[in-house]
């Protein structure tokens, strides 16, 4: 379950229709923006899009404050660069004459928002001199950023991502359900008041889904009584035999919803 967290894709209408819109925008050598709230799985997003060529588009995680010189470090090294430069060395040239021998077509910068000025200029210069599609995902405050510094129209086509669709966010539930839990009852998360809190908890947001769940398996284990346990084991013994209803419950008292009296554990 863990692997499918952290690393599976899913793919749902919201993402095949962010990732054909990249594939527009590197049909037509133009820019972009991948612009969504924390949560929403845009930095999944990207990895799945680098995966699926991974020799001609490479991806990169902006840190915060992160320099022009910094991002286009990350980029060489993105690109298997067998050049050493020296912390006191200019990346930017090598990176300007290595795209188009790397037949590098798109560079997506993740974590965009955490980009300092002179590095969406130099980013800017790189697309005009090489036509590279230059994707930016991040935050709203990405936007921000941008038109403090006059570059928005420099990256002008804005792809939003948000809180999936009920069809969307179902067809996720059910796909962990089959792939990642394995249990030997059916959660049904899918359904009826468990799909409620759910949707109220994250938002609809495949992000905070993953981070709810790890929490959701824990609540739901249980101690084995005495008459199912082994006698003969001296350790307390557990099970989890699915998702339980009150540990979405608990859950969504955690995040502030209000659960309606008597449903709710007393702890």
């Amino acid at each position: 379950m863990e692997r499918l967290l952290n690393n599976g894709y899913i793919p749902t209408d919201a993402a095949e229709s962010a990732i054909n819109w990249m594939d527009e925008r590197r049909f037509l050598k133009q820019c972009g923006r991948l612009v969504a709230p924390r949560g929403s799985g845009k930095s999944r997003l990207c990895e799945e899009y680098e995966d699926r060529d991974f020799d001609r588009v490479i991806r990169v995680k902006a840190p915060t404050g992160c320099s022009s010189k910094q991002v286009h470090r990350l980029i060489l090294k993105a690109m298997n660069h067998a050049a050493k430069i020296r912390r006191r060395d200019d990346p930017r040239a090598m990176v300007v004459e290595s795209v188009m021998p790397f037949e590098i077509e798109v560079i997506l910068i993740d974590n965009a928002q955490n980009l300092a000025v002179e590095a969406f200029s130099d980013l800017k210069d790189l697309y005009d001199e090489k036509k590279v599609t230059i994707i930016f995902s991040g935050t709203p405050d990405l936007d921000v950023s941008l038109e403090q510094v006059g570059l928005l129209e420099s990256f002008p086509y804005s792809y939003p991502l948000g809180s999936l669709s009920e069809a969307d966010f179902k067809k996720v539930l059910d796909t962990i359900e089959a792939k990642a839990l394995n249990l030997p009852f059916e959660s049904k998360l899918s359904e009826g008041e468990k799909f409620e809190l759910l949707t109220t908890c994250t938002g609809s947001l495949i992000g905070r889904l993953m981070k709810l769940l790890p929490t959701a398996i824990l609540y739901s284990v249980q101690k084995v009584s005495e008459q199912e346990a082994d006698q003969t084991e001296s350790q307390p013994m557990y099970k989890l035999d699915s998702i339980s209803l009150e540990a979405l419950r608990k859950i969504a008292v955690g995040y502030g919803v209000k659960v309606p009296f008597g449903k709710s554990s007393s702890k």
